[in-house]
């Protein structure tokens, strides 16, 4: 949806995440009826798809885009993503503006996002300056894996490049819910991380926020486990079920795969347990009484 509606705003797309998430664990942990759905027909889950709007269409509405539910399901029944006539139009919306008060209320109405690529933004001058610094002193070393650039001296396309890779590490960590435990911070600096070591880049995390006063706190211990957590469970995962080699991108990520993943039954109960045991420090995902 996100990628046939042409929108360039990645909060889009990682909002779209959070709420799904944050719904689909709040279901798991009351035992509601429609986790027994979303286990059934994992490749083809019509009631997975249903939600999936009701997310992405929350999401818009975060954003502020002002776009009706009848145009995206327009564009879902052009591109062929469901099946979708003038009979069953109506019904689907039905049931998918269901969805949307079901997951506000499931929710609690919490809609603001402090997002990762915000970090990034505020790093970007002083990171660039560090990866030009960097390329300049090692120019010869043909482990960088941006040497086809390098040779070029297109300095814009190299920054471009990585950039590019870091937007798209965190959007993809945002598959799995590491942002009820990482705040926005520990997740952008470990995408940074890795995005740095996929270009076989050696840049120090320390000297890249020691000039920013408010990140003085942020623990290098939590930026490893992290870093190391999203490219098991996102990049590595992805790896196994496609047997594909070690690779140095992760643009042929298979979202449904990974979806499916969650939704193994035999690995519900242990997913309780282990955001059981994840301690919470504020109210970033269930209200008091949800709790």
């Amino acid at each position: 949806m996100y990628k046939c509606l042409k929108l360039k705003r990645t909060s889009i797309i990682s909002n779209s995440f959070i709420f799904y998430h944050k719904y689909y664990i709040f279901k798991l942990f009351t035992n509601s009826h429609i986790i027994n759905k979303l286990n059934e027909n994992k490749l083809n889950n019509i009631e997975l798809a249903y939600i999936c709007i009701a997310c992405f269409f929350i999401s818009i509405k975060t954003s502020n885009f002002l776009m009706q539910i009848e145009y995206i399901l327009e564009i879902i029944e052009k591109n062929k993503i469901l099946d979708i006539s003038e009979s069953n139009k109506l019904k689907i919306k039905e049931i998918v503006l269901n969805y949307e008060t079901d997951i506000l209320f499931s929710i609690g109405f919490d809609l603001e996002h402090n997002l990762p690529y915000n970090l990034i933004k505020i790093l970007w001058g002083d990171l660039s300056n560090k990866i030009i610094e960097f390329i300049n002193n090692n120019k010869n070393n043909k482990n960088i894996n941006l040497n086809y650039l390098i040779n070029n001296g297109d300095e814009a396309s190299i920054m471009k490049t990585i950039k590019e890779s870091i937007i798209e590490i965190i959007t993809y960590s945002f598959l799995f819910p590491f942002f009820l435990y990482y705040n926005s911070s520990i997740i952008a600096l470990s995408c940074l991380k890795i995005a740095l070591n996929k270009f076989n880049i050696k840049i120090n995390i320390i000297d890249i926020i020691s000039n920013h006063k408010e990140m003085e706190l942020i623990s290098i211990d939590d930026i490893e486990v992290c870093s190391s957590l999203i490219d098991e469970v996102i990049i590595s995962t992805n790896k196994k079920i496609n047997n594909e080699p070690q690779i140095n991108n992760i643009n042929n990520i298979n979202i449904q795969n990974l979806i499916s993943i969650n939704h193994n039954t035999e690995q519900n109960n242990e997913i309780k347990k282990k955001i059981s045991d994840i301690s919470i420090s504020n109210d970033v995902f269930f209200s008091k009484n949800q709790k």
